[in-house]
């Protein structure tokens, strides 16, 4: 981390004056792949670890929640980051930004006025985990969503996504819907088109991203807490 791109000194601030704090600070920082930053109670990232800035294409650290996430998705965000500075409590949310289900984990640090998050898909834990509490945090869903292309799929494109994520061929597909083989292409095709990927692997991928399905198959799929469909996720208009 260099402290020179920073409001605070990150080495006092973090604990890093300790060789070992220091290695365990620099591998959530940099050998995790979780989106990792730093918040003030305004909603100003005053840092932001290379994953956050490759996400949200910012090249810089000088942005706010508004740049993280969209209109009503950033209010809350903002509203958890307050609630956590004024409590001292860590929050976990269960919630989609840019079209991808994530679970966002605050921990205020102390004596500072800034809070730390932590932000990893979901599709890194096993299904069984969403509803669980990890690190001793009970995981909240989230009220305000930001469904990215999610939002603009028809509901039948949205059934033909999750049931390729959770790995059916276009026949199984087909046989499932009560839908024709060709039926069933156009979708996968349309589906291509509106996420601008060419295979199954990719639309299966942002699939199981979105929540939309779990990650160990079709037999967990009532083990998913609240999958993006049906938490009624709508286009954020907060914009």
């Amino acid at each position: 981390m260099d402290s020179t791109a920073l409001g605070f000194d990150a080495d006092v601030v973090l604990g890093r004056g300790d060789a070992v704090t220091g290695v365990l600070w620099d591998s959530l920082f940099n050998d995790t792949g979780a989106m990792v930053f730093v918040l003030d109670g305004e909603g100003h990232v005053q840092w932001m670890n290379h994953v956050t800035r490759a996400a949200v294409g910012c090249p810089t650290d000088s942005t706010n929640l508004h740049d993280l996430c969209t209109g009503s998705v950033a209010a809350e965000r903002l509203a958890v980051t307050r609630s956590v500075l004024e409590t001292g409590e860590p929050i976990s949310l269960l919630g989609m930004c840019g079209g991808m289900m994530r679970r966002s984990t605050y921990r205020a640090l102390p004596g500072t006025g800034l809070v730390l998050v932590t932000c990893r898909s979901l599709a890194t834990e096993a299904v069984e985990d969403h509803d669980n509490v990890i690190g001793g945090v009970p995981a909240t869903p989230a009220k305000a969503h930001d469904a990215g292309a999610i939002a603009k799929l028809t509901p039948r494109e949205r059934e033909v996504l999750m049931l390729i994520g959770r790995g059916l061929t276009t026949q199984q597909i087909a046989d499932r819907l009560g839908r024709s083989v060709k039926t069933v292409e156009w979708h996968r095709l349309s589906l291509g088109t509106k996420f601008n990927v060419t295979n199954r692997v990719e639309l299966a991928r942002i699939a199981i991203h979105a929540g939309i399905s779990p990650v160990s198959g079709e037999e967990a799929a009532a083990s998913m807490p609240k999958p993006a469909e049906a938490m009624n996720i709508k286009p954020d208009v907060g914009k």
